[in-house]
């Protein structure tokens, strides 16, 4: 979970989106 986690936040960061919004979309985009 951890590793997932990292990456969803790694994605955030990218996306440029809200770190909160940013996740739900990283996970639907995975």
């Amino acid at each position: 979970k951890k590793v997932a986690h990292v990456i969803i936040q790694e994605k955030c960061t990218k996306c440029g989106i809200c770190y909160s919004v940013c996740p739900f979309d990283a996970i639907k985009k995975v």
